[in-house]
């Protein structure tokens, strides 16, 4: 019981203690990429002309996808605020971006674009949400928004089971909201959403890793020239029997998804986006019997920044070395 105690009391001081995520630097940014995005998906449906930038492109609004699931799973924020979030740009951004097309498509064309996207963001979050509760991975610009959950690494609860169940039925459901197209254009559909989701999602998440990530960048690295192609060759096979695409056009679609993912997240990277395990600082503590280490662990994600930089001053000034980089 006093477990549970200290726990919500940290998690109220976490809370309590947190920036305020509205005066931040990193949140202008974010939402200018965001809108820059947006429009530049517009304009380029207008420019799109042959197979290289066609793919290219392609690959440019599928990463935006996969990157709005990567942040409904590894962001902060609450849930339902992620969520709602996301029921927002994805459909505004979709129907934003079909309005640049030339011929425009029909309504039915359009919400089956909305749906499909819809079940590509809400698909990447099922697939890596998992590592959000095993590992305690988060992507954000600051710890202190993240309470230490009362639970280690590689545990589950039964609300993280019935999470997952439901993460997991979303874009199942959203399916049901497709429009009702011929037999044929039904199969093509499907084939297409599996190749784009989960075929892109293989290809993409290792180049998002390598981006945010400060540990193992090279492991990272290796995985995305691996991944990337097996992607391509998958994507060809399927869609090319389906529709007609190109080698081309399924190598220049994921290096889309690589450059569009390098460079939005390169850019939040500059401003502080990283990846980071919330579980870090609890397994640390686990290593020590000294009480006042254990308390300063507990403590250093709630610490204001003037005092965290006082911390690392007078460890370097001991000889202790760069500690911000351990």
């Amino acid at each position: 019981m006093a477990t549970l105690s200290s726990n919500l009391v940290a998690q109220s001081m976490d809370a309590a203690s947190a920036p305020k995520w509205w005066t931040k630097r990193y949140s202008a940014v974010l939402a200018i990429i965001v809108v820059s995005n947006i429009l530049l998906d517009r304009v380029a449906f207008r420019l799109m002309d042959g197979e290289v930038l066609t793919g290219f492109m392609i690959g440019h609004l599928l990463a935006q996808l996969f990157l709005m699931g990567l942040w409904l799973a590894f962001g902060g924020l609450h849930f339902m605020i992620r969520f709602a979030v996301v029921a927002i740009i994805t459909p505004v951004g979709t129907l934003v971006t079909c309005s640049g097309m030339n011929p425009s498509l029909s309504s039915s064309a359009m919400q089956a674009l909305v749906v499909g996207a819809g079940m590509i963001v809400l698909g990447t979050q099922a697939i890596v949400i998992p590592m959000r509760w095993l590992l305690g991975w988060r992507i954000d610009f600051d710890r202190a928004y993240h309470a230490t959950p009362n639970y280690g690494k590689m545990q589950l609860g039964l609300i993280h089971i019935l999470g997952l169940m439901t993460v997991s039925a979303l874009p199942f459901a959203l399916a049901q909201l497709f429009p009702v197209f011929p037999d044929e254009v039904d199969r093509e559909v499907e084939l297409i959403l599996l190749a784009f989701g989960v075929v892109g999602l293989f290809g993409s998440f290792p180049v998002a890793m390598l981006v945010v990530a400060a540990k193992r960048k090279w492991a990272w690295g290796l995985l995305a020239a691996v991944t990337l192609p097996i992607a391509s060759y998958i994507e060809g096979v399927t869609l090319g029997q389906v529709i007609g695409f190109g080698r081309v056009v399924m190598w220049m679609t994921n290096a889309g998804i690589a450059a569009s993912i390098f460079i939005n997240l390169g850019l939040l990277r500059l401003v502080g986006l990283r990846l980071f395990s919330v579980k870090d600082s609890e397994s640390l503590a686990k290593l020590t019997t000294d009480p006042d280490l254990t308390l300063l662990l507990d403590a250093w994600p709630v610490l204001p920044d003037a005092t965290r930089s006082a911390i690392v001053a007078m460890a370097r000034s001991a000889g202790i070395g760069d500690v911000s980089s351990a």
